[in-house]
């Protein structure tokens, strides 16, 4: 009971730190940039074969973990592997922001909404 009462004292007070903690902490300047000369080149990509949808919930249900995170580690995996064998150091972390869809937004659309 005290502590429900006590917590909109205590959010007052670590509100500003954390948000001032998670601002300092996603500055960062990435050692993977791209020089703007090299930006201008052409543009090779390749295309893998279709992963089955089945695969991707088989291992949603294996790791307890949420389609969305899958598909993001999959992501992930592919920049870090495209990275590497580009000769590119791959980071340890790379702060970027993300939509994603969440409960109770309208429509389900990839879009801020509080």
């Amino acid at each position: 009971m005290t502590l429900r009462l006590l917590r909109p004292f205590i959010f007052l007070f670590l509100a500003p730190h954390e948000f001032i903690s998670e601002t300092l902490d996603a500055v960062d300047v990435p050692t993977w940039k791209v020089p703007e000369d090299k930006l201008r080149k052409t543009f090779n990509f390749g295309v893998s074969p279709m992963i089955p949808l089945e695969e991707i919930k088989q291992v949603r249900r294996i790791t307890k973990a949420t389609f969305t995170a899958v598909i993001l580690e999959c992501f992930t995996g592919a920049l870090r592997r495209f990275m590497s064998e580009a000769g590119h150091a791959v980071p340890k972390e790379i702060h970027c922001v993300t939509p994603l869809p969440m409960d109770g937004h309208p429509g389900r659309k990839m879009r801020n909404h509080m």
